[in-house]
């Protein structure tokens, strides 16, 4: 098996509406937790803020990198926001228009 070193990872984590993370804007630092796993990250307060406020949904992505001693860092940390999709309106009747000849 052939090893690749990567000096950093791309990692998106998607969250749907209604279960958004609540990150503190005063100490918008968090904890991503995998079984074994913990990766520290932050992200601007004004993001906390802002996140704290939409009602859709939202994409967490940011560079995963090793730090000394093998901690894992979510480091340049944001959110990219999407709005909830609406349920599809039903179509109108068609209507029948006579024509006078």
């Amino acid at each position: 098996m052939t090893s690749i070193l990567a000096p950093s990872i791309k990692l998106s984590i998607s969250f749907r509406a209604g279960s958004l993370p609540a990150i503190d804007s005063r100490a918008p630092q968090f904890l991503l937790r995998l079984t074994n796993v913990t990766i520290t990250g932050q992200v601007t307060p004004k993001a906390a803020r802002k996140l704290a406020a939409h009602q859709g949904g939202a994409v967490l992505s940011g560079k995963l990198v090793e730090q000394a001693g093998g901690k894992l860092v979510l480091l340049d940390a944001g959110f990219s926001f999407f709005d909830a999709v609406p349920a599809p309106a039903a179509a109108p009747a068609e209507q029948k228009v006579e024509v006078a000849k």
